[in-house]
């Protein structure tokens, strides 16, 4: 089956209200992936019988016939604040999800914005973002609620090199912005795909009046992984050993922002996982992380080439891809710009990192508690097919 064949008149068969959300409104996919239209519940909104294709990549297909690339941000502002005043109404405390298509590609704000910013069209996205969080806090003080409201803002990854001032996706156009001192990575290096800070570091900024101290900031390592845990703390509710297995509670870092805590966290590029270990982090590759025309060098298949090269043969064993030709280890806190690779002269806190790195994969979860299963066979490494022992 594919939205080609699909029967739009049909309810989907499983939705956000089979995982616990009580109500839903959202797209099927990313904003520049077909089909183009809302689902509320498990019903399609309007008649998907249009075909269109977004400005980003031209991917044609399905589409609702009223569907404006344009107007999604103000129609999730406005679900949102319907939402938010339901529930105020009736007097209930509630839980909202709000996932923004922006500042994704297709690069689409709303007209009102178009021209706003003075480095071209991404800038007037990225305001017309920031005017949605707006947008959705002023519906919580018109609900009456925003003194007693935990509100969190992140993002799931680092920026895409594609993005800039044409809505086109092109390769390495975010560069161009650069020269006008707009970096979406800030100092960090990498992009979206990569397992370098570019890629996976994020902003994150939360509000919650009387508990978080007012422009107060927190370097504490957490991950969005964190969110379970830490809104189960929020909440007051105890979770079981099976349920969050890589999850901590983060609810003491804003309560203050000086509290630290040792933790290890692990996270994914699209061609090596990132390990890290308090200001310490270990790349399972000798590469970004990410490969073709992702935008972050080198490429995967390049740097493994170079290592199998350095290293004068094929390794043997997944024991020799712990050597130093083969990973890299950065202290992010001196070197957040990650140029400094010390796996070779600091091979002990290599050693300890990967010794974490493999005791959290064979049991299954990164927290205290019961080992658990993996679905699938995990390898420490992803390695291309020419360097695989």
């Amino acid at each position: 089956q594919g939205s080609d064949n699909t029967d739009f008149t049909q309810p989907i068969r499983t939705g956000p209200t089979d995982y616990g959300f009580h109500q839903s409104f959202f797209l099927p996919g990313s904003l520049d992936m077909p089909p183009y239209a809302f689902i509320r519940g498990k019903n399609w909104q309007g008649d998907v019988t249009a075909r269109k294709g977004c400005s980003a990549f031209n991917r044609l297909g399905p589409a609702a016939e009223d569907f404006l690339y344009t107007n999604v941000l103000p129609t999730l502002c406005h679900e949102a604040g319907n939402f938010i005043k339901e529930q105020a109404d009736a007097k209930k405390p509630f839980f909202l999800f709000v996932g923004l298509t922006s500042p994704h590609t297709p690069t689409s704000p709303e007209p009102a914005f178009e021209g706003k910013s003075r480095i071209g069209i991404y800038g007037d996205f990225v305001m017309n973002t920031d005017a949605c969080i707006g947008r959705i806090r002023e519906q919580l003080q018109a609900a009456g609620v925003d003194k007693n409201t935990l509100l969190i803002v992140s993002s799931d990854h680092g920026p895409g090199h594609y993005s800039g001032r044409q809505r086109k996706a092109i390769p390495g156009q975010m560069l161009e912005m650069h020269k006008d001192g707009h970096h979406p990575n800030g100092p960090f290096r990498g992009y979206k795909f990569s397992a370098l800070e570019g890629g996976l570091r994020v902003p994150t900024a939360a509000v919650w009046p009387g508990v978080i101290q007012s422009k107060s900031k927190s370097d504490a390592l957490i991950g969005l992984n964190d969110l379970m845990a830490t809104l189960a703390d929020v909440a007051e509710v105890k979770l079981t050993d099976h349920q969050a297995p890589d999850s901590i509670s983060f609810l003491k870092v804003m309560k203050d922002p000086t509290a630290q805590s040792r933790r290890t966290l692990i996270a994914r590029g699209t061609h090596a996982n990132a390990f890290y270990l308090d200001d310490w982090k270990l790349i399972l590759g000798p590469g970004s992380g990410s490969s073709g025309i992702l935008g972050s060098e080198p490429t995967h298949e390049l740097a493994w080439k170079k290592a199998v090269q350095e290293y004068g043969r094929k390794p043997s064993s997944q024991n020799e891809l712990t050597d130093p030709t083969f990973i890299q280890l950065y202290n992010l806190r001196d070197d957040p710009s990650e140029s400094k690779n010390l796996s070779r002269s600091h091979p002990e806190k290599a050693k300890e990192m990967l010794g974490l790195y493999l005791k959290e994969i064979q049991h299954g979860r990164s927290t205290p508690g019961p080992e658990l299963k993996n679905d699938h066979k995990v390898e420490a490494f992803n390695t291309p097919s020419f360097a695989k022992p």
